[in-house]
This record gives C-alpha cells, sequence and structure tokens, in this order.
C-alpha cells in the first residue's frame, strides 16, 4: 500500500489570504453582474422613450421635433433607481 499523503495544514496567513481572495473575486462577479443589468435596464429604456414619443407624435399629442415630457423622461430614470 502507497502511504497516505501528508496533510499540510496552513497558517492563519495562508488561510486569511485565500478568504480574501475569494470575497475580491466573488465581489468583482457581483458588479459585473450589476453593471450588465443597469446597462441592459437602461437600453430597454431608450426603446421604450423611442417607442413613447412615436405614439405621442402619432396621437397628437407632440409635434414633429418636440422632445418627451420631463415627467415622462424622469419616471423611466426614477425606475432605476
Amino acid at each position: 500500500m502507497a502511504p497516505a499523503p501528508a496533510t499540510v495544514e496552513k497558517s492563519k496567513e495562508g488561510l486569511l489570504r485565500e478568504e480574501l481572495r475569494a470575497i475580491a473575486d466573488t465581489s468583482l462577479k457581483l458588479m459585473q453582474w450589476g453593471v450588465t443589468l443597469l446597462v441592459s435596464v437602461e437600453t430597454a429604456l431608450f426603446f421604450i422613450r423611442r417607442d413613447v414619443l412615436a405614439s405621442e407624435i402619432q396621437s397628437g399629442r407632440l409635434k414633429l421635433g418636440d422632445e418627451l415630457p420631463a415627467y415622462r423622461y424622469y419616471m423611466g430614470t426614477g425606475f432605476l433607481f
């Protein structure tokens, strides 16, 4: 039979280093997902605002070349917060 592998106990410093590295990796992944989510919601809001503006112009509530009213614009922006 082969001898059992020797177990090497890690020092407190080594354990802390591993824990900090794992926390840093998890935090980075969490931030990446957060940025991805915000970008996708902002992209969706862009297309929603464009469609709302087109429907407002088509219904005659706004003239061609007008901008979306501020309360409509900030309603979507407030949704992000």
